[in-house]
């Protein structure tokens, strides 16, 4: 379903504003219930290097090549966590499921800090949600970067009380130079 939305997202929002008929959950949506009968319909999540954003590949290996650990988690299924290894950009991918803990938890952020081998403030934390991302690595200690795009970077920008980002970027392009000024 995300990576649907993100689809439609990208097609429409750089152009004209939110698009039509944009899926809204109901109250009471069970998103774990709904990807189970998905899947058992043989309509499980596919994933690949085409779905990643343009400046995903570029801004994790320049830095994986001088030497940073990277790591990619999030709230998704074990089966996404596959197809993202099988990409292999970083260090580390652990999803939810991997995890058994899922953000909003803060046990999700300590299990990261855990994983990394690395303390709260060594850590940047890249998101695209003010809300399950940039306000809860905050209080983790984690240096928060926004990133402002897709659905969620904009349908939640202003609707959410949320902590204010360290860092805000509108690509990844520009998030290496951000740190730096930090």
């Amino acid at each position: 379903m995300t990576h649907l939305l993100r689809r439609v997202w990208s097609r429409h929002r750089p152009r004209r504003g939110l698009p039509a008929g944009l899926p809204v959950l109901p109250p009471g949506f069970d998103l774990d219930k709904e990807r189970q009968a998905r899947l058992d319909a043989g309509l499980a999540e596919y994933l690949n290097a085409n779905d990643l954003y343009p400046d995903v590949r570029p801004c994790l290996q320049e830095p994986r090549e001088a030497g940073y650990f990277l790591g990619v988690a999030g709230n998704q299924t074990a089966r996404v966590g596959r197809f993202v290894r099988e990409l292999n950009p970083v260090d580390v991918i652990a999803t939810s499921d991997d995890w058994g803990v899922s953000k909003p938890d803060a046990a999700f952020f300590e299990k990261l800090v855990e994983v990394s081998g690395h303390q709260p403030d060594e850590i940047v934390y890249v998101g695209d949600r003010l809300d399950n991302d940039i306000t809860l690595a905050a209080k983790a200690g984690l240096l928060a970067a926004f990133v402002c795009r897709g659905p969620w970077g904009f349908i939640l920008e202003q609707s959410v009380k949320t902590t204010a980002p360290d860092i805000q970027v509108a690509s990844l392009f520009e998030l290496r130079e951000a740190i730096e000024a930090k």
